[in-house]
């Protein structure tokens, strides 16, 4: 303030508390915050009506005042030249309000949509908006909150359930990373399904069940869009099925005759089984918790 001349010390604390009130910045220790309500005010404000932020108007009604005060100039002529500026200020606000009103209208709709964990996906890299899960009587797909201005959108696959996948970063550079179907398969924004992607293993490491019994490489769970099975990393043509029905969980514990890891299945109205899934061991467990 100070360094454009506007405002004195007497009100330097009341412009500062006024906007702090209004929620424009938080004050933390000696350090003073811009909140959104701040930035997207100030973002409507100067795209559309540049005038009312820049300090110089603001700075040349204060510098009236003190040409009055020291007597340089008189009160009408002070007053004169005041309104004019005023004015100014005020055809511009006038002209521009439909364009304020859109702005921070918009503003307050994308801080909606990224409050909703289910379904806003990041940033549309055609207008800076806000990219999210939008259903609809004929499917469903991810739209930009810039409609009908940006019609910006990427497919989604039709049927499954959709989990956006906070912890998951698509390495081909894709919005965010879906699970589909409870985990039959994952689905990258802006790229596609991950099971046709070269750098899937690079976004989902394999998990490793054990040592593969014919070739001694690692078996690893393989995931596609209609099943899962386990196959060998090396393609050795070693595979074994993997349980299709009830909740299937992998233990930390392993098998102590062939050493893969044991698998827990829990189906409904039945008791959870513990066994080895190796087809040339299958041994069962029953001490596991």
């Amino acid at each position: 303030m100070d360094k454009h001349g506007i405002g004195t010390k007497a009100t330097a604390p009341s412009h500062i508390e006024t906007n702090k009130k209004r929620g424009y910045f938080e004050i933390k220790g000696k350090t003073i915050s811009m909140l959104d309500t701040g930035f997207n005010l100030m973002d409507a404000l100067g795209v559309s009506v540049p005038i009312l932020i820049q300090p110089e108007i603001r700075a040349k009604i204060e510098g009236l005042i003190e040409d009055v005060e020291k007597g340089k100039k008189s009160f009408d002529e002070a007053i004169s030249e005041g309104t004019v500026l005023i004015q100014k200020m005020y055809t511009r606000l006038k002209s521009g309000k439909g364009d304020i009103v859109l702005r921070i209208a918009g503003s307050i709709k994308d801080e909606k949509l990224a409050e909703d964990r289910n379904n806003h996906i990041g940033k549309c890299d055609k207008c800076g908006r806000t990219l999210s899960i939008i259903r609809t009587d004929k499917g469903r797909f991810v739209g930009c909150s810039g409609y009908p201005d940006c019609r910006n959108t990427y497919p989604l696959p039709r049927k499954g359930s959709l989990d956006v996948m906070r912890s998951r970063e698509c390495k081909m550079g894709g919005f965010a990373v879906l699970k589909v179907g409870g985990g039959k398969y994952y689905w990258s924004v802006g790229v596609g399904p991950c099971f046709n992607c070269e750098k899937q293993k690079l976004c989902f490491p394999p998990t490793v069940i054990g040592k593969c019994p014919p070739c001694g490489s690692d078996m690893i769970l393989i995931e596609t869009k209609d099943s899962k099975f386990l196959g060998c990393a090396r393609r050795c043509g070693f595979t074994c099925s993997y349980p299709k029905k009830g909740r299937v969980t992998l233990r930390k514990e392993t098998c102590e005759e062939c050493g893969w890891k044991i698998v827990r299945v829990k189906e409904p109205k039945k008791d959870a089984r513990h066994y080895c899934i190796n087809r040339k061991c299958n041994k069962k467990f029953k001490n596991l918790l």
